[in-house]
């Protein structure tokens, strides 16, 4: 489905007519070859950007589409405006399986609202959508919106076409973009042929054309949609935002841009600077006063989203946040780096993707705007400093901004940089279960774990945020805990380290399963990696896969007095292959059974070919978790 992300930037936009404008909306003209895997059909699309100066321009959307999946959200529009945008036309009509109009749009289906988001405060940017969904399918929407936008040099207005997604095939889609000749443009494509150009008086258009292309079906592992479907991204030589003047020519130069909007705004008031110099007086190292300053930071201040003024990308000063102890990204991270810069230590704003996946790989080849957080860089210490958590060690990137290219803003310009790469020991959980089995099947389970990195996050979250009774039922449902009942739980979250601890004790009926004299006894019934990606016979896409985890499980089961071992398999397994090893040993000693399993996970990128081979890895894996021993009952003498 189209997430309201790819939404946001694809707002490059037209309404120019053209011959591939279908004749009729009936569902019945739509090819064969069309309809295959297809939620939905682009029958026509139409975007422009046409930009008048440097900070003025007009984009234009008209899209027919029709739904052929009740899955298919292409029933949907949105777009997104603010002071810097004005929306001039927005509509939309329904039509029957035939072609035959039903209504149009009423007044009352179009939303018009503050685009909040879950932690937002205040925010200057608007939304309107409207949702023309009907309950026979199949059936067509057209829909159109123009926008009137000045201060286009940011996020919200650049010409960004993303015009399909998995799932959806097109019958003939363009972009057209128009500009002064004297501000050339910088475009990077995909899965995509060469724009036709026209040159006229003083202004350059180019076109872009998709026609009759199949459904694309998504992937298990694939990389980001962009890399598979067809883009057009575009950047100007030059632009302007309230003054302050920009240009994509060069990473050094947007890096500019943005490094002046932050500049000015690290004066701190004379009584903060004192409490800072104080605070940090007995540290013996700059790496201790880093930290102490960043819980300073989280005692402080708090986050919010206050998404305000140069496309929301200038912070609010240092001296606002410290009289309203509120701040959004880029406020905390100046902030940070103010009360810093108090002590002599310098530190760079970090413009960064953030997410558990992002939508597109940032490179050298090509400077685009692809940035939606901001965090701080500390070059002597080589520290990444996350400021909008209020929990977290300093120092500690997690799954949302580790392993990815982000913008360091510094005095020189620009620069590129890579935030770390966790490795799997890093991703660590590290599991001790012991289990009393009684003769009925029935267990006493105690669980003792230590959790690293992203295996921490979600404990370190809930801790802060949630009862205790909030946490058992929310742990059991995410897999954590075998029952929301409990004996005796605790859970620890060290505070200048990305790890957390688990003690857990309760008792559990049936864990294993009783049959005459003999019981079935799953050895790690609770823990077992299970995720098996779908079969796929006809992979076309390749393989990447980011995370990487590290889970070590110690199960040790007592058996009851009377029980003995009738089967109990193999000792050891091993194996491996590129994304990752496994290895299990299981042993008796007494009454005692013991099994030991690691598992690590590597990040891989690898050849579509090479799919069938990586699921037979998995199936593997969830073999072997999946293991259990035959007990029966001992003779009597």
């Amino acid at each position: 489905m189209r997430s309201l992300i790819l939404l946001f930037l694809c707002i490059g936009l037209c309404g120019y007519l053209a011959a591939q404008f279908p004749a009729s909306f009936a569902a019945s003209a739509i090819p064969t070859s069309l309809r295959e895997h297809a939620e939905s059909v682009i029958r026509y699309e139409s975007q422009s950007f046409r930009l008048q100066d440097d900070d003025q321009a007009t984009i234009e959307l008209e899209r027919v589409v029709t739904i052929l999946d009740p899955d298919s959200d292409a029933h949907q529009l949105y777009v997104f405006y603010g002071p810097d945008t004005r929306v001039v036309d927005f509509d939309a009509v329904l039509y029957d399986a035939n072609g035959e109009k039903i209504r149009k749009a009423r007044n009352s289906e179009i939303t018009d609202g503050l685009a909040v988001g879950g932690a937002s405060f205040y925010v200057d940017s608007r939304y309107k959508a409207v949702d023309l969904q009907h309950g026979q399918l199949p059936y067509t929407v057209h829909l159109k919106y123009k926008l009137a936008a000045k201060d286009v040099g940011l996020f919200r207005n650049m010409p960004r076409w993303s015009p399909l997604d998995f799932d959806q095939s097109c019958q003939y889609a363009e972009l057209i973009i128009s500009h002064p000749a004297n501000n050339p443009i910088y475009t990077e494509t995909n899965r995509i042929g060469e724009p036709e150009q026209e040159v006229e008086n003083d202004r350059r258009t180019w076109r872009w054309k998709l026609e009759d292309l199949p459904a694309r079906q998504s992937e298990w592992g694939a990389p980001p949609s962009l890399l598979n479907l067809p883009y057009v991204m575009a950047g100007f030589h030059s632009f302007e935002m309230e003054g302050y003047t920009g240009s994509y020519q060069s990473w050094g130069d947007f890096g500019s841009f943005l490094y002046d909007l932050n500049e000015g705004r690290q004066e701190l008031p004379d009584e903060l600077r004192q409490e800072v110099i104080s605070a940090v007086a007995d540290a013996n190292s700059n790496a201790e006063k880093i930290a102490l300053l960043y819980r300073f930071l989280q005692d402080r201040t708090r986050y919010v989203s206050v998404q305000l003024g140069i496309g929301g990308w200038q912070p609010f000063s240092a001296e606002y946040v410290e009289q309203n102890r509120y701040g959004d990204c880029k406020a905390l991270s100046n902030y940070m780096r103010s009360i810093l810069d108090a002590i002599g230590i310098n530190s760079y704003p970090v413009i960064i993707q953030a997410g558990n996946r992002p939508y597109y790989e940032v490179h050298e080849a090509f400077v685009t705007n692809a940035f939606n957080h901001q965090i701080l860089y500390v070059p002597e210490e080589d520290m990444y400093l996350e400021c909008t958590s209020s929990t977290a060690p300093p120092g500690y990137l997690g799954d949302w901004t580790a392993d990815r290219t982000v913008l360091l803003l510094t005095p020189e310009g620009g620069q590129l940089a890579r935030t770390p790469q966790p490795l799997a020991s890093d991703n660590a959980a590290i599991q001790t279960i012991d289990l009393q089995l009684a003769d009925d099947g029935s267990v006493e389970l105690s669980l003792q774990g230590e959790y690293h990195g992203s295996r921490q996050d979600m404990l370190r979250g809930i801790a802060d945020a949630m009862s205790t009774e909030e946490q058992l039922e929310y742990l059991h449902k995410n897999g954590y805990l075998p029952a929301v009942s409990e004996v005796d739980y605790e859970l620890i979250i060290e505070a200048d380290e990305p790890t957390a601890s688990l003690q857990y004790r309760c008792e559990l009926d049936r864990y294993a399963r009783r049959m005459g004299q003999r019981l079935f006894l799953p050895i790690n019934r609770f823990f077992a990696y299970d995720q098996v990606p779908p079969a796929d016979t006809k992979r076309e896409m390749p393989i990447h896969l980011r995370t990487a985890r590290l889970l070590v499980d110690t199960i040790r089961i007592e058996l009851p007095e009377n029980m003995e071992m009738e089967s109990m398999g193999t000792a050891a397994t091993n194996f491996s292959h590129a994304r990752g090893d496994y290895r299990s040993e299981l042993s008796q000693e007494g009454n005692v059974l013991t099994w030991v399993r690691v598992l690590r996970l590597n990040p891989v990128e690898l050849p579509a070919e090479a799919y069938a081979e990586l699921r037979d890895f998995y199936v593997e894996i969830g073999k072997a978790d999946g293991r259990q021993v035959v007990l029966k009952e001992r003779r009597t003498r």
